[in-house]
């Protein structure tokens, strides 16, 4: 499974019931993918884990939860039509066709195929509302916490189940749409379109699938979230690093030095201890403008040094660690960097 680096959730066609704007979603999400390509990292928000409660009754035909659940899923989306079309693209060239190498090609071709997939997804809201319905009946009806992770596999398979059969041949479709009148290149014949096709299910497939399983996985929290009609505060203060425990059990502790410069502050990670990735992204609004991680044998990153000028009103910290199948998920949120003015702050991941 490819891992992903960890962003703020962040909703991609906006709050309230009713259907989407498709093509302004799908123009966030390619927005999303190719600032992510300048960064060489993948696009799409992680997301916090559940707390402990019981789920309400889950009306299938609600026309808000309706909404919340397709704006997720369409993020779960967006990275599956990237990896489908690269896979096809490549497939393509392979057999001669002639396939531009333009970024805004592929924008386009990108945008084109989320803004027609997305009323698809919309229709599928009330069927996938219903099979999570029927999940959340067995067994106990409590919400998974962050680490129930057999509580949160009841809901992976019911949600591939009600997407991939509809959500798959569509986009294989689609990318077949919009790709079958490009040229081919020295008097090469074209792919037989059967033959693509059963080739997208070979391997184009395979990645499609591969994707969209890891999204489901990666977007299960903040699913179970909406669902359960509660998110979590996952804000903390800096008083929360001098006790160390957090709502998952997670202990870091903060320790400062002087830097010498007031209008500067430096940021470092380390993990003494444990080997599971953890990471600490430097955020100005929804930008990453630094990063540091630890991971294995890799027990300290840093310092990272910012002007304070840079980081003042909307700069903030994205904690983020390894959580289920090892997927980054953003756990806990820091503001408030100017009262750090000055400072070198080391974070010292010790327990999770």
């Amino acid at each position: 499974m490819t891992q992903t680096v960890a962003r703020a959730p962040r909703t991609a066609t906006g709050a309230g019931g009713g259907a989407p704007d498709f093509a302004q979603a799908a123009q966030q999400l390619v927005r999303d993918y190719e600032a992510a390509q300048a960064q060489n990292r993948d696009f799409g928000p992680d997301v916090t884990g559940g707390v402990v409660r019981t789920f309400p009754q889950i009306d299938p035909n609600d026309p808000q939860l309706q909404r919340g659940l397709f704006d997720t899923l369409f993020q779960v989306l967006g990275p599956a039509v990237v990896a489908a079309v690269n896979a096809f693209t490549n497939q393509q060239r392979a057999a001669g066709v002639s396939v531009s190498t333009d970024p805004a090609d592929t924008a386009r071709d990108l945008v084109s195929i989320l803004t027609q997939l997305g009323p698809k997804l919309w229709d599928l809201m009330p069927q996938v509302l219903t099979v999570l319905s029927q999940a959340a009946g067995t067994g106990n009806r409590e919400v998974p916490t962050a680490d129930d992770e057999e509580g949160q596999h009841r809901f992976i398979w019911p949600l591939i189940t009600a997407l991939a059969p509809v959500v798959i041949p569509a986009i294989t479709d689609l990318i077949n749409n919009l790709t079958g009148n490009r040229d081919v290149t020295g008097g090469a014949p074209a792919p037989d379109r059967s033959v693509t096709r059963g080739e997208l299910g070979a391997t184009v497939g395979r990645d499609l699938f591969g994707t969209i399983f890891g999204g489901v996985v990666q977007y299960l929290p903040q699913i179970l979230n909406l669902l359960g009609g509660q998110s979590r505060d996952i804000q903390l203060n800096w008083i929360t690093f001098q006790s160390g425990r957090t709502y998952d059990g997670d202990d870091i502790i903060l320790r400062e030095s002087d830097l010498g410069d007031p209008n500067s502050i430096e940021f470092s990670l380390t993990q003494p201890y444990n080997t599971w990735w953890k990471g600490i992204d430097v955020m100005v609004g929804d930008s990453v403008v630094g990063s540091l991680w630890v991971q294995d044998n890799r027990h300290s990153d840093g310092p990272l040094r910012f002007p304070l000028s840079q980081l003042r009103g909307a700069g903030h910290l994205r904690i983020s660690k390894a959580k289920l199948f090892g997927v980054h998920t953003a756990m806990y949120e820091v503001g408030q960097l100017e009262e750090k003015a000055g400072r070198s702050l080391t974070f010292d991941w010790l327990d999770d």
